[in-house]
């Protein structure tokens, strides 16, 4: 399971607990909570399957379109994530220091990056090959 995947089930929790502690007095037997609870969870759970959906959808447009900047932002955008935790990995040899939820924040967008492109260039390579043995 993803990080972005971790967080969103995290949050729907959390949010379908705070549903459902404010619709606990509408309902009379625990099998209509457990309903209503499982209703809450697969509109969160189809959310999330829609926001992959359009990620995917996004990532394919940008490799279909004639500019440059759409098809090479993936792989600027894993560059400039690597150099600025590789500079401040490095500054902090040299004394610089950042803060540690900085760093964090550095590490994890560093983490989501490397994710989502290998992620989506692994799937961009299995479809061409799954299309091209039709």
């Amino acid at each position: 399971m993803s990080m972005i995947s971790e967080v969103f089930s995290e949050s729907a929790a959390k949010v379908t607990g705070q549903i459902m502690t404010g619709l606990d007095e509408l309902f009379t037997s625990d099998d209509e909570r457990a309903k209503a609870q499982n209703a809450i969870m697969k509109i969160f759970a189809d959310l999330e399957s829609n926001t992959q959906q359009n990620v995917t959808a996004r990532a394919q447009a940008d490799m279909s379109s004639d500019s440059k900047l759409a098809k090479n932002i993936r792989p600027a955008i894993l560059i400039v994530t690597t150099v600025l935790l590789v500079s401040v990995s490095f500054g902090s040899m040299f004394g610089i220091e950042i803060s540690e939820k900085l760093y964090d924040l550095i590490y994890m967008v560093n983490g989501m990056t490397y994710g989502f492109y290998f992620g989506s260039r692994g799937l961009e390579k299995i479809t061409g090959i799954l299309r091209g043995s039709q």
